[in-house]
Order: structure tokens, then sequence, then C-alpha cells
């Protein structure tokens, strides 16, 4: 009997040690114990769930990290531009580098 219930309450206890070291993709098998098997069906659904959480926040990161560096390329493009240029206006490109620092900066803050 001990042997019955152990044997499925290990199994579980590894599913839960691979969700915690981030193997959301974990599942929990069933043993026919009906508490051990609502306990397992419990950690895959909680596996489900951290592992769309992870993969929205990366997505959101890619997504951030590419709008800012995008930005940031054309700030630096502008300055460069105005620098080596003749007759660019410096003042103006400083100006709008700035401008464009200032909505950066609202960028990030709302992120």
């Amino acid at each position: 009997m001990a042997g019955h219930l152990s044997r499925p309450v290990d199994a579980l206890a590894q599913a839960a040690a691979r969700l915690g070291e981030g193997d959301f993709s974990v599942r929990a098998g069933r043993s026919g114990v009906p508490e051990v098997d609502a306990v397992a069906s419990t950690l895959d659904a909680t596996g489900a769930r951290l592992g769309q959480v992870l993969a929205r926040e990366r997505a959101f990161s890619a997504d951030a990290s590419h709008q800012l560096r995008t930005a940031l390329a054309g700030l630096r493009l502008r300055l460069e531009a105005a620098r080596l240029l003749p007759g660019v206006d410096q003042g103006q490109a400083i100006a709008d580098a700035l401008a464009e620092v200032d909505r950066l900066e609202g960028t990030v803050e709302q992120l």
C-alpha cells in the first residue's frame, strides 16, 4: 500500500522539481489515486500558465528592445550626419536629438 502511494507522490515531486528548474513543458503522470491526480492536474495547469507568461514576457522584451534599438540607431545617424555634413545647423540638430531623447525616455517609462 505504501508503495502504491509513494511512487506517484515521488513522480509528482520529480515533475514539480523539473517545473521549478524551468521546464514548463513537464506534465505529471496520472496514477489513479484521485488526490494525487488532482495535484498533478493543478501542477500541469501551473506549468502551462508559467510557460505562457514567460513566452509573452520574452516576446515583449524582444519587441521593446527592437523598437528602442531602431530609435537609437536613427538618432545616432542624425547626429553623425549633423557633425559630418557641411552647412547643417548643429544647434537645430542638437534640439532635434534632445526631442528624440525625450520621446525615448517616455517610451522607456511606459515600458
